[in-house]
């Protein structure tokens, strides 16, 4: 008897068990529909359709048009006005780090993936990583989400490269995130590159401060240089923007833009804020990254003078100054 009940419970076991196993190979091959990826991703023809973008912002809100699901990463970002998340925030309170990046955020939707020609893109500075499933297999889209870079359709590159021209070269991607090409030959990588940014920090006996900051941003798809300073007050233990004052910015730069004949040069600028807290300067923004660039900018506010914010990088493998 009780071998009959040993056994008839093994059986029991083993048939749920079958089905939970088969259970799961089930979900594991559900696919993502296109018509999903196409309702939540903005996708751009070709590398010139997205570099629109660059000098006109405004023409996010043509692509954006009849995305029935596309939620921007921007809108899921915490508040810079107060440090306080929006009404709808990310399920990972780290991608701050996204913070500043411009344009980026708004094009990529909530999986950081936008597609540009024949490609989906997913840019995760988190990991410094630039994820790409090209679109015919846009229904293996759940593993570009979440980074499953076993799926030998994912091409991998890291932020410092310049992705969509790797991608018009055919690139299989880079193994150790640092190989770029030389214009108009794909196959001639260069040197190593390296990071060189500033940020500080200028305190009054009043809560309140200055915080300033000049760094060049890498997200593979853009690169751009942005010179940014914010005044803030102190309640609770919390820092606010103080909008009832501007910092001012004197900005000098140049700044050589790979493949690009002339260099961008900037002497002893003048920006001011618009009584809003925050004064902001972009000098470069573009899908081509720098061969070097120099910059330099000074601070003032009522509330303290930050000056000399440098950055100095030549990307040949030599770090100057940072």
């Amino acid at each position: 008897m009780k071998n009959y009940v040993y056994y008839g419970l093994l059986s029991v076991f083993l048939i749920n068990y079958s089905c939970s196993e088969q259970e799961s190979i089930i979900e594991e091959s559900i696919d993502t529909s296109i018509s999903e990826v196409d309702e939540k991703t903005i996708s751009f023809s070709n590398r010139e359709d997205f570099e629109i973008l660059f000098s006109e912002p405004d023409y996010i809100n043509q692509k954006t048009e009849g995305l029935i699901n596309f939620t921007s990463l921007m809108s899921l970002m915490p508040s810079e006005d107060e440090n306080i998340p929006n009404a709808r925030s990310t399920s990972n309170p780290s991608d701050s780090i996204y913070e500043d990046y411009g344009i980026i955020t708004e094009i990529l939707n909530e999986d950081k993936i936008v597609k540009i020609g024949d490609h989906l893109i997913k840019v995760d500075l988190h990991t410094e990583r630039v994820l790409v499933l090209p679109y015919e297999f846009a229904n293996e889209y759940a593993d570009l989400v979440n980074n499953n870079t076993n799926n030998e359709h994912i091409i991998v590159f890291s932020t410092d490269d310049e992705v969509l021209s790797l991608l018009e070269g055919n690139s299989s991607g880079t193994i150790n995130g640092r190989t770029e090409i030389a214009c108009g030959t794909p196959d001639d990588p260069v040197a190593d590159t390296e990071r060189a940014s500033s940020e500080r920090t200028a305190s009054n006996r009043r809560r309140r401060r200055l915080t300033a900051k000049l760094v060049y941003q890498r997200s593979g798809i853009a690169f751009r240089v942005l010179a940014k300073g914010r005044v803030q007050k102190r309640s609770l233990r919390t820092w606010f923007r103080e909008r009832r004052n501007s910092p001012e910015l004197r900005f000098s730069a140049l700044i050589d833009v790979r493949c690009q004949e002339n260099n961008i040069i900037l002497n002893n600028r003048l920006f001011v804020g618009d009584n809003d807290g925050i004064v902001t300067h972009v000098a470069y923004s573009g899908s081509r990254r720098l061969e070097s660039y120099f910059a330099t900018a000074t601070f003032r506010s009522i509330y303290g003078n930050i000056g000399d914010v440098s950055g100095v990088g030549q990307f040949d493998g030599l770090l100057i100054d940072g």
